[in-house]
């Protein structure tokens, strides 16, 4: 084989490999998004198959939140709208510099408030871990209950909260 083939070969694995991937992350964020909206009979739950349209699912199942001192009651229209924002502004790489760093912010503050919703104990580190494996997070909290709103105030419960949770110091 010449030394193009190889390299040819080696790049189509690799492309399918990563295609691979992409398949696989869409389909446990999907199925996630898809169990917690049928687990709490959110209408038009099929919606979370779709890229964008998942995100009005996920802020259905989240309800109204309450991240630190700012309240989102209408959650099922930021959360699109916030993802349009970023892929809409991704075209400009001045402001993509800017961008991607808030949209990380944003989407550690979703998984937050998920976390903080179907778990007892919330930690950075879990945070920090979950945001960057956010569809297993989601596949894995499929068939769970939520042990409280994402606005229901965590420190009213526990004095064991205070201190690992970040948000309400």
């Amino acid at each position: 084989m010449r030394y193009a083939e190889v390299m040819a070969a080696f790049s189509l694995i690799i492309l399918l490999v990563v295609f691979a991937i992409i398949v696989a992350t869409y389909v446990l964020t999907a199925v996630g998004i898809y169990g917690m909206a049928k687990k709490k009979d959110i209408e038009n739950a099929w919606l979370a198959w779709i890229p964008i349209a998942n995100y009005y699912i996920l802020g259905k199942v989240i309800g109204p939140a309450k991240i630190d001192k700012i309240e989102i009651n209408n959650t099922e229209v930021v959360l699109p709208l916030a993802q349009l924002a970023v892929f809409g502004i991704s075209v400009m790489p001045v402001i993509k510099i800017i961008a991607t760093p808030l949209n990380i912010i944003f989407s550690a503050c979703v998984v937050y408030t998920l976390y903080k919703m179907y778990h007892e104990e919330v930690s950075i580190p879990m945070i920090i871990i979950w945001t960057l494996f956010t569809p297993i997070f989601l596949f894995t909290l499929r068939d769970k209950e939520a042990i409280r709103a994402a606005n229901e105030d965590v420190s009213s419960n526990s004095q064991q909260y205070n201190s690992q949770d970040p948000m309400n110091m």
